[in-house]
């Protein structure tokens, strides 16, 4: 008798569940966090509410900073500037991890598929984790707009230290 009550509650808390299911997989290379912050992207009073965006960014790497192109649903020149590492920021070259949360892109968006954005001036802070041996290395950022529309990103791609060619893809989330 026991086990049948029991087995009558699991039926119950599954068949009470089941409205939570996903009835669909999720885009492909869409991550769900995104997709749940993009569900909102409709217009609203007839202006473009939040984009998911994605692409690819591609810079040439110097002393102090990159210079650059976006592509995909943004589309301009980038412009990267490394700013002073604070005091206890980690050695890529060192460890094998750095954190440089200093850094900042500044992207000129010449093209997109959300109207409100082009003729901006786009700023995001970069919080990046590297990993890997040299000549290459993994990296992983976090960005973080700062000015020109509102929203967050995530890059990942390859700095090649031989030629100091960088190759990521981006995708998120913007507002206008």
């Amino acid at each position: 008798m026991t086990r049948m009550i029991i087995a009558l509650l699991a039926l119950g808390l599954l068949a009470g569940c089941a409205a939570d299911s996903p009835t669909a997989p999720t885009q492909a290379g869409a991550s769900p966090a995104v997709l749940a912050s993009a569900s909102a992207a409709a217009e609203v009073d007839g202006a473009v509410a939040c984009q998911t965006v994605r692409g690819t960014i591609t810079a040439q790497s110097f002393a102090g900073g990159a210079v650059g192109t976006i592509q995909g649903d943004l589309q301009g020149t980038i412009t990267t500037v490394t700013g002073p590492d604070p005091v206890g920021a980690t050695d890529g070259f060192a460890t094998g991890r750095a954190t440089h949360p200093q850094d900042h892109q500044t992207v000129e968006v010449q093209s997109s598929r959300i109207p409100d954005l082009v003729g901006r001036t786009i700023v995001w802070s970069i919080d990046s984790r590297s990993m890997g041996l040299p000549p290459n290395l993994q990296v992983s950022s976090t960005l973080r707009i700062l000015s020109g529309a509102t929203g967050n990103l995530v890059s990942h791609g390859i700095l090649d230290l031989t030629t100091r060619r960088t190759e990521f893809e981006y995708e998120g989330v913007v507002c206008p």
